[in-house]
């Protein structure tokens, strides 16, 4: 089994030594690294030569883009260009604990339906001190309860509800990448992440490692990092009606997909009809098939959004009227 990793870096050189050496001292070593550059303009490029020298043991390649592609299409090709069977995404300004690729590894052997897992992580500030008391999944809002909910097949609606996976915490098998080609990745404002989580979701083959298993740095330069304010929202209300992802629906052409989408805008019909609230109570077989024992939460909250829609719409006649 080998075990490859795609790290992207964009003017890295403040972080990346540190993060580079932390791959390269893992107790299970990497087979490869397949580094690409987005048109760096700092020593980044020189830093990683450096360190390629004393490590001749690695399959060590390092790529340069003629032109900026984005840190998601980035991804894509350092991805595409890994052969090993297990591949890791890395970040460039992160440090990884030295048991994280052993640790992932005893994970897939003893899960071995599952072909993307992902993990908690430190947070730390820039010069590498701990953030605050709160993990990773704490400001993602991974807590115990969403954890259950994983557990009970419910991770499609906690992601659309909020992605909960990082890249920077995530190894997958390279097979499952190409057998659902989702690379090239989808366009649109939807980060890689989130792209391959969901696909894993929709084939329930995802699975997670409750531990912290890298330092994720927290910093003004970062290309793709978390948004605090989107994040800790302390919410895991899923079973309110919240709009699909439009960009799940560009995602994949299969039954399942289609089946999550189906619901999705009927339930977005009945909220926005004038007799909604009869045909969601109407609809409850679909509801209870969906969301099981949280079916009657998700009605209640249904027909309180479409009589809060009907109120609008009967004072907005009232003020025209008069």
């Amino acid at each position: 089994m080998k075990i490859g990793v795609a790290l992207c870096s964009f003017n890295g050189a403040k972080y990346i030594e540190e993060q580079v050496q932390s791959i390269l001292l893992q107790t299970v070593k990497p087979n490869e690294i397949i580094i690409c550059d987005d048109c760096s303009s700092d020593n980044t490029i020189e830093i990683i030569q450096k360190i390629k020298l004393n490590y001749p043991d690695v399959v060590f390649e390092i790529i340069q883009n003629e032109k900026r592609i984005g840190a998601k299409d980035n991804f894509a090709k350092a991805i595409s260009m890994c052969k090993a069977d297990i591949i890791f995404l890395s970040d460039q300004d992160d440090v990884w604990l030295p048991n994280k690729i052993e640790e992932f590894l005893y994970f897939f052997n003893n899960h071995q339906d599952k072909r993307v897992v992902f993990s908690n992580a430190l947070l730390v500030r820039e010069n590498g001190d701990s953030l605050e008391s709160k993990t990773l999944f704490d400001i993602l809002n991974f807590n115990e309860e969403a954890k259950n909910q994983f557990y009970k097949g419910f991770f499609f609606e906690l992601e659309n509800n909020q992605n909960r996976v990082t890249g920077a915490t995530m190894a997958f098998y390279r097979s499952y990448i190409l057998e659902k080609k989702i690379i090239p990745f989808v366009k649109g404002e939807i980060w890689h992440d989130e792209i391959i989580a969901i696909n894993a979701t929709l084939d329930n083959c995802i699975g997670f490692i409750d531990k912290c298993l890298i330092k994720y740095r927290i910093h003004s330069t970062q290309q793709a990092g978390l948004d605090f304010e989107i994040c800790n929202n302390e919410n895991n209300e899923i079973w309110k009606y919240k709009p699909l992802n439009f960009y799940y629906c560009l995602m994949r052409d299969d039954f399942k997909t289609h089946k999550n989408i189906l619901f999705y805008k009927n339930r977005e019909s009945r909220i926005n009809s004038i007799l909604g609230f009869i045909k969601i109570l109407m609809s409850y077989k679909q509801y209870k098939m969906n969301f099981d024992d949280h079916a009657g939460i998700a009605i209640k909250s249904d027909i309180k959004l479409n009589l809060k829609m009907l109120y609008r719409k009967f004072t907005f006649f009232l003020r025209n009227f008069k």
